[in-house]
């Protein structure tokens, strides 16, 4: 393939959409922080099987412009992974997911963790990094030529009014519900982030809405 070359940056993601919302942010004034966070925002939305509001981010941001205070890198690195739950101890863990190795009663028993059942519970689930992590983005890097709730209006615009599919995205979109929501619910209940509210998945060039996300 040809190399890109532009004067006024580039945008790259795995979204049309999400990168012509970054190109518009930039053509707007806004710098590279400012168009990462509409970007993530309308990722959110389109790709929701990938990346999510309810997840973590990272970023490593270079500024051409600062003074480094770290050597020859002007990199600078924001983890927002999620947290462990607070009242997730180890010895809860250990307790709740034990797998013991041993013969009899009397053997000394050694106690370690079912990794696999651990996985599969909802105890494995982190408390979700992403908001505050793209709120200490925009607090450390943005122009602030926006606001931060106005970098994510043109996400909030696709989600409100309706995108098409994209035929890669629906086949995940499809194993993620089977996988990773359907199966945390009951027969009967409303399935999230599916087309009619029962358990379907958008299929290629369907028209997906998300009025929840959006508010």
């Amino acid at each position: 393939r040809s190399p890109i070359i532009s004067t006024n940056g580039s945008v790259a993601t795995s979204q049309p959409l999400a990168s012509s919302i970054g190109l518009q942010i930039l053509t707007k004034g806004g710098n590279a922080a400012d168009a990462a966070i509409a970007i993530s925002a309308a990722l959110m939305v389109t790709e929701p099987c990938s990346c999510g509001l309810g997840g973590d981010m990272f970023s490593l941001y270079f500024d051409a412009n600062a003074e480094s205070k770290y050597g020859d890198s002007n990199v600078k690195a924001i983890n927002g992974s999620g947290r462990c739950p607070g009242k997730l101890t180890l010895d809860v863990v250990k307790k709740t997911f034990q797998k013991q190795h041993g013969n009899n009663e009397n053997d000394n028993d050694e106690v370690t963790v079912d990794a696999n059942a651990f996985k599969k519970s909802v105890h494995s689930v982190t408390v979700p990094g992403t908001a505050y992590g793209l709120e200490t983005f925009y607090n450390a890097h943005a122009s602030k030529k926006f606001t931060f709730a106005e970098l994510f209006e043109p996400a909030a615009k696709l989600a409100e009014e309706g995108f098409p599919i994209a035929p890669i995205t629906s086949r995940a979109w499809k194993a993620g519900l089977e996988n990773d929501i359907k199966k945390w619910l009951d027969d009967g209940d409303y399935v999230p982030l599916s087309i009619d509210g029962s358990g379907r998945a958008p299929d290629a060039g369907e028209i997906m809405k998300n009025p929840e996300l959006a508010k």
